[in-house]
């Protein structure tokens, strides 16, 4: 040990407080000794603390542990983990992460983002996978480029990254909040045109829904997720996956795999597994040949049945809200106002969410009962074979 590194021993034993133990970290980090810089700094929280003890657990392989920190120091002082640290620890995780394991991956992505390493991410922003490259896209540097991806859900991200918006404002608009609760229905009185069984359940707002959750996100969600086959259903706590009757799956390890899609942060909303419900099947995700009719058609009843229809939108309110509360019950539409909110809509939501838009604008506003019985004749072919027997 060298006389500096005494010195910050003695003055760390003699003082006790947090700045005496971060001076005899950095002592002993020149030293390399990595498990003293891990005693020094158990427990502490200072930003500078965490920053050390990061590269200390890097040095002492404990990689996750070290990306966990250096994203912690960040969250406090964004300069105090320099960039070759996040760097080495985002490729370092990266490396890691097991092949064939899309999970893993999502989460070393995951970490590479927190740490803001555009080095590590960068490669992700070509990935085939839309969830990969939902993780580039998290960061500044990356986003811009990503701003016309084919995936919505990339593009979202994409464009409010590059408007400046944080992860936690990102976070807040796209997770359904407890105002926001899903459209009732009573399953027990519709016979049985419904399925019962395990779901998982993405708790997008209302915002999130028209701008991502296209019939790709929830394909790129039952893939991360694997194992057994998967329904696209409705369900009393909304849109998700469900495990249809009859197929075998493994409770235990769906609900690790919803948690580690959850550790990612690869989407701006939480997902939950909220087991038995039942649910309205909208498509087997396994078939080549679903097509998203009866998710439109569902996203339009949501618009039928929002609250502000009647109590009204304020002007800061989410696109949809306010296309919706343009159209009052028993009050005719205004289309001069109404075209421009959809012309928005086409360019700030999926293709789903802005047809979906204007088939509620022409239900309410344009003969409603003859637009209803149109988008019938049109589903009832799919229904007949959609394998919902």
């Amino acid at each position: 040990m060298d006389e500096q590194a005494r010195r910050a021993e003695r003055e760390a034993a003699r003082e006790g407080d947090a700045s005496a133990r971060v001076r005899l970290a950095h002592a002993q980090r020149r030293s390399g000794r990595w498990a003293d810089v891990l005693a020094a700094t158990a427990g502490l929280e200072q930003a500078e603390a965490l920053a050390v003890r990061a590269e200390a657990l890097l040095r002492t392989e404990q990689v996750e542990a070290a990306a966990v920190a250096a994203a912690a120091a960040r969250a406090i002082d964004p300069g105090a983990v320099g960039g070759d640290l996040a760097e080495e620890v985002a490729a370092t995780l990266l490396e890691r992460a097991r092949a064939g394991d899309p999970l893993a991956r999502l989460v070393a992505l995951g970490h590479a983002a927190a740490l803001g390493a555009a080095g590590a991410l960068e490669p992700a922003s070509d990935d085939r996978s839309a969830l990969v490259r939902a993780q580039a896209a998290r960061l500044p540097a990356l986003a811009p480029a990503l701003r016309d991806d084919p995936s919505a859900l990339v593009r979202s991200v994409a464009r409010r990254v590059a408007e400046g918006e944080g992860e936690v404002a990102r976070r807040a608009v796209a997770t359904r909040g407890e105002d926001e609760e899903p459209r009732t229905r009573l399953f027990s009185a519709h016979g049985p045109d419904f399925d019962f069984g395990p779901f998982v359940a993405l708790q997008a707002s209302g915002e999130a829904r028209f701008a991502c959750c296209d019939l790709d996100l929830f394909r790129e969600v039952h893939a991360a997720l694997g194992g057994a086959a998967r329904r696209l259903g409705f369900s009393r706590v909304g849109y998700g996956l469900a495990v249809p009757a009859g197929v075998a799956f493994d409770p235990d390890a769906l609900e690790a795999d919803v948690a580690r899609l959850n550790d990612a942060g690869a989407l701006p909303f939480p997902v939950r597994m909220v087991g038995q419900q039942p649910y309205d099947p909208l498509g087997d995700l396994d078939r080549v040949a679903v097509d998203d009719g009866l998710l439109c058609a569902c996203y339009v009843h949501d618009l039928t049945w929002h609250p502000v229809r009647h109590f009204g939108a304020a002007p800061d309110a989410p696109l949809f809200a306010r296309i919706a509360a343009a159209l009052r019950p028993g009050h005719p539409p205004d289309p001069a106002a109404l075209e421009p909110l959809l012309q928005e809509a086409r360019g700030r939501y999926t293709p789903l969410g802005a047809r979906a838009l204007a088939l509620f604008v022409e239900e309410e506003g344009h003969g409603k009962r003859a637009a209803r019985r149109a988008r019938s004749a049109e589903k009832a072919p799919r229904r007949l074979g959609d394998g919902r027997g």
